[in-house]
């Protein structure tokens, strides 16, 4: 199961471009991203943090390093990859 500290990570490293592909890359649907949203508009960080922990809530032990790191690589965010998978190509 993914850790706390790689949320914090990601949270950190992504934008609110960002994080919609993500959700849906992860299999968060467009409705939850939605109430994301309602729940802290304006707050990107927020909506982040608060969808990885939906994801990993809804995943159990599924939501693992490597299905995170094929989603942020799907989106085209290799660098972040890096950053949690030192050595990724």
């Amino acid at each position: 199961m993914v850790s706390d500290e790689i949320i914090h990570i990601i949270t950190a490293e992504l934008d609110d471009r960002d994080w919609i592909p993500l959700a849906i890359a992860l299999g968060v649907s467009e409705e939850e991203c939605r109430l994301i949203q309602r729940k802290f508009p304006g707050r990107a960080r927020r909506q982040v943090h608060q969808m990885l922990l939906m994801w990993r809530h809804q995943q159990g032990q599924s939501a693992n390093l490597n299905k995170l790191c094929q989603a942020l690589s799907i989106i085209g965010l290799d660098d972040v990859v890096s950053s949690l998978k030192p050595g990724f190509r």
